[in-house]
């Protein structure tokens, strides 16, 4: 298993995706005060997911794959970062948000599932980048944030006897609202996620100027993005999209199937909030069919 791919292994590629980004966000935090919350944001995603990988022995401590998705997710992000710097400050907002959405969606920390106990030593420096990765994650409100975008893209109207993507995505927020709630079923959450995601993806279809076949949530998002997608917009950040819906999709439609905690049900939702956010700032509203 023990895989290095390469002379750096995977952990060598990971960290160096990581400390770019870590790199890139000190320039781009000048931009304004939007930007700057962003960059920070982005900055702390970074520094904890850092201070994570480099908390692990090898990289025999992660299946290949996970190294890769998460070298995948970390480039992306520098890709984003760096185009971000080239376009205007409206686009490169959005560049900002799918930057920090795509690392939350593709690689929140309790994602990356280790193949065998952390030595003692480390244990607690890996713990403690966890838990500020999910907090500065946190930090950015996806949850409010996409409830903007929704109602931005009239997704807080909906057809007689049916419920809104705006609502449905309240209904799922709303158990984190209360404090003092000690568990939160999952159903209570997820289900009113997906079926505000799939509300979403099947009203932005509709509205598409042309339409062609569409099946699965990846094709979806390619076929959406492809006709509709803001200008600056590459195809890379579409394909990234698409899977992130997919897995997304996925992980809702399996969540189903086994109990959950209160904090994995709340890591879910981030992931789901994070995706509708990067999903429609990365959308010319304009261009859809009204």
């Amino acid at each position: 298993m023990n895989d290095s791919n390469g002379p750096k292994g995977r952990k060598g590629k990971l960290l160096e995706e990581i400390q770019y980004t870590k790199q890139a966000t000190d320039r781009y935090r000048a931009k304004g005060q939007e930007i700057v919350e962003q960059g920070q944001i982005m900055k702390d995603l970074a520094e904890s997911a850092e201070a994570y990988v480099a908390s692990l022995p090898d990289d025999t401590y992660v299946l290949p794959e996970r190294w890769d998705q998460g070298i995948a997710a970390w480039n992306a992000a520098k890709s984003r970062l760096d185009t971000a710097n080239e376009i205007l400050m409206t686009a490169g907002n959005v560049y900002f948000t799918t930057a920090a959405t795509g690392v939350t969606t593709s690689w929140l920390m309790s994602s990356m599932t280790l193949e065998k106990p952390l030595p003692l030593d480390v244990q607690p420096i890996a713990e403690k980048a966890v838990a500020k990765f999910n907090k500065a994650a946190e930090r950015a409100n996806w949850g409010e944030e996409a409830e903007k975008e929704l109602f931005r893209m009239g997704f807080d109207n909906a057809p007689v006897g049916q419920n809104s993507a705006a609502l449905l995505l309240r209904q799922a927020r709303d158990p984190f609202l209360r404090p003092s709630a000690d568990e939160t079923a999952p159903a209570a959450v997820l289900i009113p996620l997906r079926e505000s995601i799939n509300r979403v993806l099947a009203d932005l279809l509709r509205r598409r100027p042309n339409q062609e076949p569409a099946k699965g949530a990846d094709d979806k998002v390619m076929s959406i993005g492809s006709q509709v997608a803001r200008s600056g917009i590459q195809q890379g950040d579409l394909v990234r999209l698409a899977t992130d819906a997919r897995d997304l999709i996925n992980a809702l439609s399996a969540s189903k199937q086994g109990e959950m905690t209160r904090e994995d049900v709340r890591l879910l939702f981030m992931r789901g909030a994070s995706f509708l956010v990067a999903f429609l700032r990365a959308l010319d509203e304009s261009k859809l069919k009204t």
